[in-house]
């Protein structure tokens, strides 16, 4: 290929800078990381030691997206489970209002999957035991999803340290006692991190 002087540009550079700068777009621009687009937690995990996050559109019913890519499991009763593809992890989507996947169907990280006014998020790691039964250990949610760099909402909302909504600190979480004290576990790291992260114990 020729320039106007003169001088050959290789195609394979072309190509494989343009794949580079697509694959950093996407990494680090995608509008739906979030469970919520536009909503603020009533209470996070570990009160009353209660795995579950509980979050509220801040207009109406808004939508609400899966956090990764994997299989709907569950899609019945208000509830949405999702397993995602690399991970041995059950993500539950609860009380919701309109669900918009069925059970069997693959979703992408950023699909929406259901429409709801409320919704309760948990994480729950899947260890199975050495007699073959399965066990179902919660993990804290924020943190899986800091971990992920994923948020609860879209719309970012300012987190206070301590009370209800300490769980909307982003990438640098501090968390009550209680939640380790309910035996709520941290997550394991993201194989992948772009950028660093920090869960402390208040």
């Amino acid at each position: 290929m020729a320039t106007q002087f003169g001088k050959k540009v290789p195609l394979g550079a072309i190509f494989f800078t343009s794949l580079g700068a697509a694959l950093l777009v996407r990494g680090f621009w995608n509008p739906h990381r979030a469970v919520v687009k536009d909503g603020f937690a009533t209470s996070c995990e570990g009160e009353r030691c209660s795995p579950y996050t509980a979050l509220e559109a801040s207009e109406g019913a808004g939508p609400v997206y899966s956090v990764a890519r994997g299989l709907v499991v569950r899609a019945s009763a208000k509830t949405v489970f999702v397993i995602p593809n690399r991970e041995a992890v059950v993500l539950e989507y609860r009380d919701l209002d309109q669900i918009m996947v069925r059970e069997g169907q693959t979703i992408g990280a950023g699909q929406q999957i259901a429409s709801s006014a409320k919704v309760l998020f948990a994480v729950f790691r899947i260890d199975r035991r050495d007699d073959g039964t399965v066990a179902y250990v919660p993990l804290s949610p924020s943190a899986w999803l800091a971990a992920r760099g994923a948020a609860l909402s879209a719309k970012k909302h300012a987190a206070t340290a301590e009370g209800t909504n300490w769980c909307e600190g982003g990438r640098h979480l501090t968390m009550p006692e209680k939640v380790g004290q309910c035996n709520i576990k941290l997550p394991e790291p993201a194989s992948v991190a772009l950028l660093p992260i920090s869960v402390t114990m208040g």
